[in-house]
């Protein structure tokens, strides 16, 4: 971290904002909250592989350390896109009711951009927000809302909160030793990546609002 302290230090403000309204401010006993949250982590998880293996094509055939590391990852991200759906069939909500965001298509669809466009390697931005974000907040944040809904409404967050662990540390170790050139970019995409995410839970907050407004 020494190496580029810019980048994680905006790694950390990124997380600790997000995560902040995660668990402070996020009102996950709203059932259609929960849900539409859920319903646009399946949307863009299901990309998940795709994007990796993407990654992992582009990488020059003279870094097979990173090649590797990338078709590893993309395998152990297989069927992650149905633990939302069964958390929210958990609590009575089907993700059919609950349509994508712009602003979920635009999450990932820009990733498709930066890796075949910009640089691969760029791709680390979004790696690094999102499995940071879910180790840092999501074991607190599953036993909260497991208190809301129940043990079976809680794999998401369980899965990931275990697994992006050390998915976290090699992407740090890795960034790392990479030129200042590619580390900007990385952060280019990782201030975009938050930004993007902010806007998926402030739409999710929305629509569960308009749903207990048209029901009341």
């Amino acid at each position: 971290m020494k190496n580029n302290p810019t980048i994680f230090d905006s790694l950390n403000s990124y997380v600790e904002k997000t995560g902040k309204f995660l668990m402070e401010e996020a009102p996950w006993e709203n059932k259609d909250f929960y849900a539409a949250w859920l319903a646009q982590a399946c949307y863009y998880i299901r990309h998940s592989t795709r994007l990796l293996a993407l990654t992992g094509a582009n990488i020059p055939v003279e870094d097979n350390s990173m090649h590797y590391r990338f078709l590893k990852h993309c395998a152990e991200e297989k069927g992650h896109e149905n633990l939302p759906v069964a958390d929210m069939k958990a609590f009575g909500r089907n993700i059919a009711d609950f349509p994508e965001f712009a602003c979920t298509q635009a999450f990932y669809q820009t990733q498709y951009y930066w890796i075949e466009h910009v640089h691969p390697l760029a791709f680390f931005g979004y790696i690094l927000f999102l499995e940071s974000l879910a180790c840092d907040y999501g074991p607190k944040l599953a036993e909260k809302i497991e208190k809301i809904h129940g043990p079976k409404s809680i794999s998401f967050l369980k899965v990931h909160s275990d697994a992006d662990i050390e998915h976290v540390r090699d992407a740090i170790e890795r960034v790392q030793k990479l030129p200042l050139e590619q580390q900007k970019l990385i952060q280019e995409n990782l201030k975009l990546t938050y930004s993007l995410y902010w806007d998926i839970c402030q739409n999710a907050l929305a629509m569960a609002t308009d749903k207990k407004t048209k029901a009341a």
